[in-house]
């Protein structure tokens, strides 16, 4: 059967990896107003199909992303998404990962799973 277990989750290159709720922060990053700002965020899983799902946490302005959910289909492997801010300020981001290989879209989702993985980007816009 499957695993109940969180994916995961590393937010830099060579960072840290967290498991579970508490989760992790990332590295800052600091972007202008409307450019847009890369967000790569790193999976492992026993199985394959993680959904990481981006939304906004806290700050002054709305957010938009490239994408709000996307899958990663491999055991091992990573998804990129670009934000952009409408206002300056500091920002939370949150990403959440989960291992839910038999559904399309976690939306609305979570709150039913036991297993997902917190991570934080901190992001000042001037």
């Amino acid at each position: 059967g499957r695993e109940a277990v969180a994916p995961f989750l590393r937010l830099d290159a060579n960072g840290a990896e967290a498991q579970g709720r508490n989760g992790l922060v990332a590295q800052p990053r600091t972007v202008a107003v409307g450019q847009p700002l890369t967000l790569t965020a790193w999976v492992r899983h026993a199985e394959p199909g993680t959904w990481l799902e981006w939304t906004k946490h806290q700050g002054p302005g709305e957010v938009t992303f490239s994408e709000t959910e996307l899958l990663v289909g491999e055991p091992e492997g990573s998804g990129t998404v670009n934000a952009r801010f409408s206002e300056p300020g500091e920002y939370r981001l949150l990403v959440q990962a989960m291992n839910d290989p038999g559904s399309r879209s976690p939306t609305g989702g979570f709150e039913f799973l036991c297993c997902w993985t917190n991570g934080y980007v901190n992001v000042i816009v001037h």
